[in-house]
């Protein structure tokens, strides 16, 4: 089962790695705009950084976590899209977990939404 996650994370860092320089050799450093408390930055201070974290994971005054699943799967107005034929899937993805593969493509979506708190906003519609 690790296997495929290190498939993902190697594919992943095939896109992510050429940035890091791009970044770094713009602005001197590697994570520009954001960690500016390990990186100071004389461009970007450090309370954009953690207003712009707030302001994602906040996406249009959606502050209550019970909202999300709402206004990602049906609505879709606050966030500004709707993941809904994704969510519509979800009983299929469980009944991949019987499988190897269903395992793996389940873990690999998994590690994939990790990040969804950081920001709210649907990322297909």
């Amino acid at each position: 089962m690790l296997r495929p996650l290190a498939v993902l994370a190697a594919c992943a860092l095939v896109m992510i790695v050429p940035w890091v320089p791009r970044t770094g050799s713009r602005s001197e450093i590697p994570c520009a705009p954001f960690f500016n408390k390990y990186f100071p930055n004389p461009y970007v201070h450090i309370s954009f950084e953690r207003e712009y974290r707030e302001s994602l994971a906040h996406w249009n005054g959606v502050t209550d976590w019970r909202d999300i699943p709402v206004e990602a799967t049906l609505r879709g107005g606050k966030l500004q899209g709707v993941l809904g034929p994704v969510f519509l899937l979800a009983p299929l993805a469980l009944l991949a977990l019987r499988r190897r593969e269903g395992r793996s493509v389940t873990a690999a979506a998994a590690v994939y939404g990790l990040a969804y708190p950081a920001n709210i906003r649907p990322r297909a519609s």
